[in-house]
């Protein structure tokens, strides 16, 4: 088994050189390099409670709003499908039910172009995804389906020499 390891010019491991060349320590008893214990204005108070609140949402230990407050809807004309109304999904679960979500789709324009004595030609599913400015959390934003019909393939006549017409 290998490792990576970063490595300075002298063999030595930066970050574990910087830690120790430092001399103060967080709550944990570990020492910070100077950079992370003074902020830009040369605060003595440490930078790591700041730069961690995001990390902390995007692990869902601290609520995200944004997250918290987001909403999906079908914006579609097909009443059969679901999501008609706002429904709140959390980043986990959007995914999957988006993706749900879409195949309904997927499967009513089927039974439609059947009714329609029509042949689906292609089909696809896109979803989209973004990013949270909040917490930095990648989620699914949305999905569309695309479906093309066009006529059936005929069952005529069949005959050797038959199957082409031609005009002069």
């Amino acid at each position: 088994m290998t490792r990576l390891q970063a490595k300075d010019s002298q063999g030595a491991n930066p970050v574990h050189s910087r830690l120790e060349a430092g001399g103060s320590t967080d709550a944990g008893g570990t020492r910070l390099p100077e950079e992370v214990r003074k902020d830009n204005r040369g605060s003595p108070e440490p930078t790591v409670d700041r730069v961690t609140e995001k990390q902390l949402k995007r692990l869902g230990i601290i609520p995200c709003k944004t997250c918290q407050n987001r909403r999906y809807q079908d914006q579609s004309s097909d009443p059969g499908v679901s999501m008609k109304a706002p429904t709140a999904l959390s980043p986990a679960v959007a995914g999957v039910t988006v993706a749900a979500h879409e195949n309904e789709h997927v499967q009513r324009e089927r039974a439609q172009a059947a009714r329609e004595g029509k042949e689906v030609i292609y089909q696809y599913v896109q979803l989209y995804m973004a990013t949270c400015p909040e917490c930095g959390r990648v989620y699914v934003a949305g999905g569309k389906t695309v479906t093309v019909a066009g006529p059936a393939k005929s069952e005529g006549n069949k005959e050797p020499g038959k199957l082409v017409n031609i005009y002069a």
